[in-house]
């Protein structure tokens, strides 16, 4: 697997991008966070989000058993834990 990045046409590079895997545990987490006028949000969703999930995901037995619906649902709580815990640094 590869990454590459492009800085488009701002002077500088606002996006951010994580990679998370765990093939004995298959998880695997690729993101692009696209910057919007800025790279605050998106430096800190590349360095947070991934613990989120795993621990929304991978630390919840009802997701991990395959529950109807229960992965988009710690999707979910980890993308607000991870708006909440952001804003909550002020920036």
């Amino acid at each position: 697997m590869g990454i590459c990045e492009a800085q488009g046409l701002r002077p500088t590079m606002e996006d951010a991008h994580a990679v998370d895997t765990d093939p004995t545990r298959g998880y695997g987490f690729w993101a692009v966070f696209d910057g919007h006028g800025g790279d605050l949000a998106s430096a800190y969703a590349s360095k947070n989000m991934g613990a989120a999930l795993k621990e929304n995901i991978l630390g919840n037995p009802e997701c991990v058993n395959g529950e109807e619906g229960k992965v988009a649902e710690g999707i979910s709580r980890a993308f607000e834990r991870c708006l909440l815990l952001f804003l909550c640094t002020g920036n």
